[in-house]
């Protein structure tokens, strides 16, 4: 990509890669890196061509809830049981999310690649947030963040540098 002065990464995070929620720790924290990482990568190689963008998905119908795992050693449970009822809600409501009407395609995801890979360089959107189940307060928080991250570059000194 440097060689040919031009090249796009589209990273795939998750809406749990800009807010959390209990339980899912391990799964958020390794978005919230992707993230940091995508939004450096924005900074540090726009200047060679190359563009780096995030699509947030929000919850979409693929085997992820298949494979959700509890702890291996099943001893230390007791001590968290007060958890067991809010543990217990959060799934089963995410659990009826599954089953209602109108969950999204994961074609969604699949059309903002290719939108962001059809878009021309220097007018992509660092994040695009995909899918309408659980991503309510998502763009807030990313034109909120967009707003404290220029504080923080000016703050540094480079924000003119990096005004995109």
């Amino acid at each position: 990509m440097r060689q040919q002065g031009a090249g796009l990464l589209i990273h795939i995070s998750s809406n749990l890669g800009r807010l959390t929620v209990p339980f899912m720790g391990a799964y958020a924290a390794s978005k919230h890196a992707l993230e940091a990482m995508a939004e450096v990568y924005r900074y540090e190689l726009r200047p060679l061509g190359i563009d780096s963008a995030i699509i947030e998905p929000g919850w979409f119908p693929t085997e992820i809830f298949g494979k959700i795992m509890g702890p291996e050693d099943s001893s230390r449970l007791g001590a968290y049981v007060a958890f067991d009822p809010i543990q217990d809600r959060m799934f089963e409501h995410a659990g009826a999310l599954v089953q209602s009407a109108g969950w999204p395609d994961p074609r969604e995801v699949a059309e903002a690649v290719l939108a962001l890979i059809e878009t021309p360089f220097l007018e992509r959107p660092l994040r695009t947030v995909v899918g309408s189940v659980v991503t309510a307060g998502v763009d807030a928080h990313n034109e909120s963040a967009a707003t404290q991250q220029r504080a923080h570059l000016t703050s540094f000194g480079v924000a003119q540098d990096f005004d995109f």
